[in-house]
């Protein structure tokens, strides 16, 4: 998802989970990853990902 005003793309579930449009919800189960298992993740994940700053984060609210 884009965030129109910051035009970061953030990723709609939690690792472990998937978005299931007929139900308009995340399922599955998130997996618990401690910081360095998180930017592994993100580093995996593709081109551009990674993990969001503070003050990125702060912006969801």
């Amino acid at each position: 998802m884009t965030d129109q005003t910051s035009g970061l793309v953030w990723q709609r579930c939690a690792i472990g989970m998937e978005w299931a449009a007929n139900e308009s919800r995340c399922i599955g189960e998130p997996e618990g990853l401690d910081l360095n298992a998180a930017y592994d993740d993100a580093a995996n994940a593709g081109d551009g990902w990674r993990i969001p700053t503070g003050a990125e984060l702060e912006t969801l609210l």
